[in-house]
């Protein structure tokens, strides 16, 4: 049919080129032809109402030229005739002359006896003279055709068959509420219910603000093809036979600020000549709600030292960090301090995304209220605070700085446990406390049970396997009465146990080591077992770092049977 419709469309292009000429021809051929002396035959039994005569001219045919008079002789036919069964019958006299003036004169009519009824013959007319005309001619051509030329055949587009072919698409992530800062994987199915099979078809997916690192990979049944992975947005072009799916698994991060509901559209869209007879299909919303946040915030409280002298400068950093998964919002800070501490400073940094909130501290209450915290590393809020030990003061001073969340804040914390940390600072003395100096002289200073004492001294691990320091204890029997004790040594904030007695363990770095004797309180123990009869020599090389350590804390365990430790003295050896 199209092939019928181009030759149809080329034969009219060909008219329309070809009729200008036509018409410019025949008006040529038409005064080329009047103005040619014509050739009469008529049959006699023709009836013609020609009369030869008649002048012609101008006005008769418009823009035709004048007939020139010399062309205007008689008519054979006025002098043949023919019969009615067609035989000639001559007529020796002319009807009648043209003179030469231009005015024709009649001649008689002869008689003619014919075959049946002969038409009369009419005179003839005077022909006038001739009439002179411009001899100019004017053609006007047909008007040309505005109609736009049909198209080229090559650029005749051919309707592409249109296929029907019912395409759905499904998305969920398995739950219906989130928590910032945590995963969520999306799990989308493109299939094809037919009756077609589907090549070029579009699967889109922008996911929400919410989510970040969105990674996703693809897996096709039968013949059906799809990207294998990607990341970010998904937008992958995809064939889908009839009966075939397409699973996408997206996994991505919550960010851990996130809020508000979280709801993410997929849509497959048929390629151009599919068309879907359900379009209601086409797109899968998951909806997820958001649901509390949850922010485990961890505090940790210490000091530049743990033991002071009166008129000593206590220094204390708060540092909180936020484990995460969600972003905290709106909680307080507090550290109610002792009223040990005078002279009080206090000031706030944040790193990373963290806000200190509005300082409200008053006196030794510091207070630190609507701070928030990023989760993560590099997120964090450090507090320092300073304060002078007042003079006279001998009790240990303990402080605890916590977190608080006020009712209605955008976030839990998970572990509570974690957001409160206590520091205590114990008096330092000067040897001798008491009676307990460095050498042993026989008196003892008693510590209660629970109790516990920090002396200055110094000693030093330098790598030998001598002897650093003794303990001396009160001399009783054969020798002591051991009694439950701790030894420790340290810097002020780290401490190092160097001696044990009443664990039930061994301590393999002392002169008691190989005797291997059960610890109990107030345990005999001879004098030739013994460092100068009643000391209980120490290696600190095998059980605390090399360095030099300033303090040993003597620790009465609670529980003595006696209720005290008596010490005697405590000896650094060289």
């Amino acid at each position: 049919m199209n092939e019928q419709r181009e030759r149809k469309d080329r034969a009219w292009l060909l008219l329309l080129l070809l009729l200008p000429f036509g018409v410019l021809i025949m008006s040529v051929a038409g005064q080329i032809a009047l103005s040619q002396p014509p050739t009469w035959r008529v049959r006699a039994a023709m009836d013609s109402a020609l009369d030869p005569y008649l002048a012609l001219t101008s006005e008769s045919f418009g823009q035709i030229s004048p007939v020139r008079g010399e062309i205007m002789t008689e008519p054979a036919w006025l002098s043949t005739l023919e019969s009615s069964d067609g035989t000639p019958v001559s007529n020796p006299t002319q009807v009648g002359t043209q003179p030469s003036g231009g005015t024709a004169t009649a001649s008689p009519p002869a008689t003619v006896t014919l075959v049946g009824s002969p038409t009369p013959i009419g005179t003839a007319t005077t022909i006038p003279t001739e009439t002179v005309v411009p001899t100019a001619t004017i053609i006007y051509p047909p008007p040309t055709s505005t109609k736009p030329p049909p198209p080229d055949p090559t650029d005749t587009p051919i309707p592409t068959p249109v296929t029907d072919a019912d395409l759905s698409i499904s998305k969920n992530d398995g739950v219906t509420t989130y928590t910032p800062g945590e995963s969520v994987t999306y799990t989308i199915v493109v299939s094809n219910a037919g009756p077609g099979d589907v090549t070029g078809a579009t699967v889109s997916d922008s996911f929400p603000a919410q989510i970040n690192n969105v990674n996703w990979t693809c897996v096709a049944t039968g013949g059906a093809s799809c990207t294998a992975s990607g990341s970010g947005n998904i937008n992958d072009t995809v064939d889908l036979p009839v009966g075939e799916t397409l699973t996408y698994t997206a996994n991505a991060s919550i960010a851990s600020s996130a809020s508000g509901d979280m709801t993410n559209s997929a849509q497959v869209s048929p390629p151009t000549g599919v068309n879907d007879p359900d379009s209601s299909n086409n797109t899968a919303t998951d909806p997820t709600d958001t649901s509390s946040a949850s922010a485990d915030l961890v505090l940790i409280k210490s000091g530049a030292t743990n033991v002071y002298e009166p008129g000593d400068t206590l220094d204390y950093t708060i540092t909180i960090t936020n484990n995460g998964p969600s972003d905290a919002a709106g909680f307080d800070i507090s550290d109610n301090l002792p009223a040990e501490l005078t002279c009080l400073s206090v000031s706030c940094m944040a790193t990373g995304t963290a806000d200190c909130g509005t300082d409200a501290s008053a006196g030794n209450s510091i207070s630190f209220t609507g701070a928030s915290l990023g989760a993560g590393i590099g997120n964090s809020l450090s507090l320092h605070i300073s304060g002078k030990v007042a003079a006279g003061t001998v009790v240990n001073i303990n402080n605890t700085a916590t977190i608080s969340i006020p009712g209605g804040a955008s976030f839990s914390d998970p572990n509570g446990g974690n957001n409160l940390s206590t520091v205590t600072h114990e008096r330092v003395y000067s040897p001798p406390y008491g009676n307990i100096g460095s050498t042993s002289d026989g008196a003892t200073t008693n510590i209660g049970s629970g109790g516990s004492v920090i002396l200055q001294i110094t000693t030093q691990t330098g790598g030998d396997a001598s002897w650093d320091l003794v303990y001396y204890e009160l001399a009783n029997g054969c020798g002591i009465a051991m009694d439950w004790v701790i030894l420790q040594v340290g810097d002020g904030t780290n401490w190092y146990t160097i001696f044990n007695w009443g664990d039930g363990v061994v301590d393999g770095n002392t002169i008691l080591a190989s005797l291997g004797l059960p610890e109990s309180d107030t345990r005999s123990i001879c004098s030739v077992d013994l460092y100068g009869s009643t000391g209980v020599a120490i290696d600190l090389d095998a059980v605390v770092p090399p360095g030099s350590y300033d303090y040993i804390r003597i620790l009465a365990p609670s529980g003595d049977g006696d209720g005290v430790v008596e010490v005697d003295a405590i000896e650094p050896l060289p």
